[in-house]
């Protein structure tokens, strides 16, 4: 990495690499062996609470599936197991081996130097009354160990607690420093693929402008068997440096399927 790019990092350090549940190109999806290694079609509930599946309101759209408000953690640790939810991956690990595991498990198992723990869909447990320990923890938040990160959808996609579109969002970050220390987007937003020929277009001026308001940036969507643009030669690695090793700008961190092609 380049020996001036300190001044481009919001935090002041070398950019982090988040395992987006643990090893999850390998290994199913947020396993114990995933993170020491690094729900529908994530487990296999709908074998086991066969025809149970329900339709809720989740972001104000009608969605049929599998969810945690209607079963307890003993039912699902007693009987559901976690497998390979990416269908185009090997599913050799997609056996009776791999329990749900609570956040407890994970740092008792694996002991992380650092936990990312993705929360979404605050409307959806707000209506079903179940963020009361969210609120309860709250005060006891050390914020120079703990950040908040805000979490960017697609730009059309809108935020339900505030009915606004993310791309809106964007022009206001100023308003998310009041409450979170960083955002996480999809890195699109940050370099842009033209969908017709794949090439890269010009960077955007997220970084620089989350940066300048005292935001740090998170990227993601970052796997290797998805398809990348062509300026990168069909190598991962290049894509990854051109987020964090360029003249104009680093990111803060990236979140990845493939953590060990970030190191």
């Amino acid at each position: 990495m380049s020996n001036n790019l300190d001044k481009f990092f919001g935090a002041g350090t070398p950019p982090l690499v988040i395992a987006r549940g643990g090893f999850s190109v390998i290994f199913p999806d947020s396993s114990d062996i995933a993170y020491i290694f690094a729900l529908e079609n994530a487990t296999n509930i709908g074998c086991v609470f066969q025809n149970q599946s329900k339709t809720y309101p989740v972001n104000g759209v009608p969605t049929t599936a599998y969810f945690a408000v209607d079963y307890t953690l003993k039912d699902l640790c007693s009987y559901v197991v976690l497998t390979q939810g990416d269908y185009t991956r090997a599913g050799w690990f997609d056996t009776n081996i791999f329990e749900i595991l609570t956040v407890n498990d994970l740092v008792t198992r694996a002991a992380p130097p650092g936990l990312w723990l993705n929360i979404q869909h605050d409307l959806f447990y707000t209506q079903h009354i179940l963020t009361g320990f969210l609120r309860s923890i709250r005060t006891q938040i050390n914020q120079r160990k703990t950040k908040l990160v805000f979490r960017f959808l697609e730009r059309d996609e809108v935020d339900p607690s505030i009915n606004q579109t993310y791309g809106s969002l964007l022009k206001n970050l100023t308003s998310i420093k009041t409450f979170a220390s960083g955002i996480l987007v999809p890195k699109g937003y940050i370099w842009p693929v033209d969908p017709t020929s794949l090439y890269l277009r010009t960077h955007t001026s997220l970084v620089y402008d989350a940066h300048k308001v005292g935001l740090e940036v998170f990227a993601s969507d970052f796997q290797n068997d998805i398809p990348i643009s062509f300026n990168y030669s069909y190598d991962p690695v290049v894509e990854y440096h051109n987020f964090i090793d360029n003249e104009n700008f680093s990111v803060d961190g990236v979140l990845s399927d493939f953590p060990l092609n970030t190191v």
